[in-house]
């Protein structure tokens, strides 16, 4: 079968061409290179799609996947912190059977827990909207974050996070500069008023 040309989307047929035979079967029949990610191996609570050029586009982030060279039944997905083995299924799905830490490259999978599954969705069903970059939809649930999102994107907003010292301390620099400039405003203003000279030190910041 001429994978190239099983769909008529020029994007789908340029993953499909870089995929294993086992994949590229899998995603013709189903007319997709996207999957729904269930974190506990059952609820599923975002997807991944296999973009051209090994990019890959998650509920989360962007990312990149490529075929490992010694078992093309073997897709590796990295995205937000971490390394997904995503190793190939007979029912239409993949299981992360390893989870690495890009960093760190230790096995981030905790003793017992279930590993992540991911069923192909077929015709490109994400079952929401959300992309990275865009405004992500009004959840019709209950507005409590559920724990398989949280446990998979934790890594993920380390690095655009700050901590409440943090805040604090800007909040104070505000004020502290907002209130020199209010003072070296009015000794000048008594200097002009009174004809003397006053020299007015230049604002420097607390504790350097």
């Amino acid at each position: 079968m001429d994978f190239q040309l099983a769909s008529d989307d020029p994007d789908r047929n340029l993953v499909i061409a870089q995929l294993g035979p086992s994949w590229a079967s899998m995603c013709c029949a189903h007319s997709s290179t996207t999957f729904l990610w269930a974190h506990n191996g059952k609820q599923r609570n975002g997807w991944v799609q296999l973009l051209p050029n090994g990019k890959l586009s998650t509920t989360w982030c962007l990312g990149t996947w490529s075929v490992l060279a010694n078992n093309v039944d073997v897709v590796d997905m990295r995205f937000g912190s971490f390394q997904h083995i995503c190793h190939l299924k007979h029912d239409g799905s993949f299981i992360v059977e390893q989870k690495y830490g890009l960093r760190s490259g230790q096995d981030c999978y905790k003793v017992d827990q279930k590993k992540t599954v991911g069923h192909i969705s077929k015709n490109d069903q994400r079952g929401c909207q959300r992309v990275p970059g865009q405004k992500a939809p009004k959840s019709i649930s209950s507005g409590k974050r559920s724990k398989q999102f949280d446990d998979e994107n934790s890594e993920l907003s380390v690095s655009t996070s700050f901590s409440q010292k943090d805040l604090q301390f800007g909040a104070f620099f505000a004020a502290w500069s907002e209130w020199r400039a209010k003072k070296a405003r009015c000794l000048m203003e008594a200097a002009v008023c009174e004809g003397t000279i006053v020299e007015v030190s230049p604002v420097s910041e607390p504790y350097s």
